[in-house]
């Protein structure tokens, strides 16, 4: 017997690349000004979960970029080297996807103009940044 109909031919699925960022920040807790800061913008996809150090925000026709706050034990050297020419205190990743970048480094690009700080890949040099004009 035959079968009847027609089959669905398996979507094969790109499996996402998430690019990973820093931001780093001196001042008052870094993830409450920012949420704080898109607040005011009207931001209407930002989710904020203290406790747990995560901010969360939706990227226009795009994924999430999430800002988790970094804990003291888990900063190479490296790291601690660039927060303190920086003259930073406070660190955070940062992840998006690959596909989002264009949006994601607008948005930081616009973070950083209202609430200072810097963004930087998660690369040895710590490049590219986004920083203050």
């Amino acid at each position: 017997m035959k079968k009847e109909g027609k089959q669905k031919a398996k979507e094969k699925k790109t499996p996402q690349i998430w690019l990973e960022w820093l931001y780093l920040s001196a001042g008052g807790p870094v993830l409450e000004r920012l949420y704080t800061c898109l607040l005011q913008e009207d931001e209407e996809d930002v989710q904020f979960w203290k406790e747990a150090g995560v901010l969360e925000i939706g990227l226009p026709e795009g994924g999430p970029l999430d800002l988790e706050f970094l804990e003291e034990e888990y900063r190479d050297e490296a790291l601690r080297s660039y927060m303190e020419k920086q003259q930073a205190d406070q660190v955070c990743t940062v992840t998006f996807q690959e596909t989002d970048q264009k949006k994601a480094r607008r948005l930081m690009a616009r973070l950083v103009q209202r609430a200072g700080g810097v963004f930087c890949q998660d690369t040895e040099e710590f490049l590219p940044e986004i920083r203050r004009k």
